[in-house]
């Protein structure tokens, strides 16, 4: 059988309700000299050729076509199975370790680059069978043929990074968009809109869908209205004002149907 290490393998879960001791840091460190891709650096990509001039790179949920092999930390390769043979999976569908993700749609068609991934956003404690041992760190020189818009991606399923998270009572990403900001936790996203002093509840109109949330300020039209990159279950997600000093804001609050599931951002074309 041939040996398929980029994929994705959810080690038994014992969920609990009890916090950790003692917060842990979150930085991860001597992974080498790429660029960190996560936060803790725990994602880093070295490229080794660059992509031609306009090359695009994949959106949200996008099937893509790779070769790579596949080492350990010290350079033995133990994974040549799609070398020369390309391997496709889809982006954001939990096909892959989330290292190997990272590092795929941080690249444009035709680049050629090396993933290092720490054991977090590999096989973890568990490991991979045989061949891959616990808490051992990964090295991908990937290649991006191409890609092709895939199927709509449900993207319920349980992600370790945010079950992690949530036990530590820390925010899983954040970013901001052109009218909005956003921060995501284990169970849900919360939107962020700037309002205008003299703005009040009356002014404003948000309607969910399992899939969508379009938001109105002031009788102007929608001022976010996008299909959102999971789904939610529409009867627990809510708004309220929340100042900041002396500036308000709205803040939306979608409840993710799947928790603990991942996102990285709120809608599928931003």
């Amino acid at each position: 059988a041939r040996a398929a290490f980029p994929y994705a393998r959810a080690p038994a879960v014992v969920l609990c309700s009890r916090q950790p001791s003692a917060p842990r840091s979150n930085k991860i460190g001597g992974l080498g000299d790429g660029q960190p891709l996560t936060d803790d650096g725990g994602v880093q990509k070295l490229l080794l050729q660059s992509a031609p001039e306009g090359a695009s790179v994949p959106p949200w949920g996008a099937v893509v076509r790779v070769r790579y092999t596949c080492a350990f930390e010290n350079g033995t390769v133990f994974d040549r199975s799609h070398e020369t043979e390309p391997f496709e999976f889809q982006l954001n569908a939990g096909k892959v370790v989330e290292g190997m993700r990272r590092g795929v749609e941080a690249m444009a068609v035709g680049e050629r680059a090396r993933i290092t991934v720490a054991p977090r956003y590999a096989y973890g404690m568990v490991g991979a069978g045989d061949t891959v041992a616990a808490n051992a760190t990964l090295r991908y020189d990937v290649e991006l043929m191409e890609w092709q818009e895939g199927a709509e991606v449900e993207n319920d399923e349980l992600d370790m990074e945010a079950y992690r998270t949530a036990l530590e009572g820390k925010l899983l990403a954040s970013g901001a968009g052109a009218d909005f900001s956003w921060e995501e936790t284990g169970e849900e996203l919360v939107l962020s809109v700037e309002l205008g002093s003299h703005q009040r509840a009356r002014d404003i109109s948000v309607g969910f869908t399992a899939r969508s949330v379009r938001i109105e300020v002031g009788g102007g039209g929608a001022l976010i209205d996008g299909e959102l990159r999971a789904r939610v279950i529409p009867d627990e997600c809510y708004w309220l004002i929340e100042p900041d000093g002396d500036v308000p804001f709205l803040k939306v609050f979608l409840a993710k149907k799947g928790v603990f599931s991942r996102w990285d951002g709120p809608f599928k074309d931003r």
